[in-house]
């Protein structure tokens, strides 16, 4: 999405890197400016792994206005050797699939993220002559000028269409139980709404 404003709330809560299962250690802070960024000091996590979410209310991409009503998005990271982690639409809408591949397939988490990483982007017709060049997910800004940037940017934008919070809400939510289990995006109707949206 655009930037979340500034008293957004972001959560880090600890997980284990096998099983999802949270470990009941957390974190919180707020949204410091309309530029997005936060700040958390001195995580102390007995595992690496966190699931990351950010509730509140944003900037729209399309008109610059702020949104009437909040959002939540999440990530899934590996916080060894890391000290930022953005979250985005395309965290969010990987999460899912990456839960099942690494709970029902048993994958480890740096390669769930690599295969839904190419998947997700493969959904929205990113191949692999691009794809290659995107960062990890949570590394992506969109206002960087890099392969990575414009994909998060376009991803945004056609999730968002002209749809209100609470549809692109729902949106989001579809796409990520459909794209979970198998990797693949297969709702016809919100491809062709956001296809028709494109034309306009």
């Amino acid at each position: 999405k655009g930037p979340f404003v500034k008293g957004s709330v972001v959560s880090v809560q600890g997980i284990n890197c096998r099983t999802f299962e949270l470990t009941g250690e957390s974190y919180e802070t707020t949204v410091k400016s309309n530029g997005g960024d936060y700040e958390i000091d001195d995580i102390n996590l007995s595992s690496v792994c966190a699931v990351l979410e950010i509730s509140g209310y944003y900037l729209s991409e399309i008109t610059g206005a702020e949104s009437s009503e909040k959002l939540t998005l999440r990530a899934v990271t590996n916080l060894k050797n890391r000290d930022h982690v953005n979250i985005n639409v395309l965290t969010h809408l990987e999460y899912d699939r990456v839960m099942y591949l690494v709970t029902m397939n048993r994958m480890p988490l740096a390669d769930a993220k690599k295969q839904a990483e190419k998947e997700a982007l493969a959904a929205f017709g990113i191949d692999d002559g691009a794809a290659y060049k995107v960062q990890t997910f949570e590394d992506l800004n969109m206002f960087e000028k890099s392969e990575g940037g414009a994909a998060l940017l376009a991803v945004s934008v056609i999730m968002q269409g002209d749809e209100s919070t609470e549809e692109l809400a729902k949106r989001l939510e579809k796409f990520a139980y459909d794209f979970a289990e198998d990797g693949e995006w297969k709702d016809g109707k919100a491809k062709k709404d956001i296809a028709e949206w494109a034309a306009t």
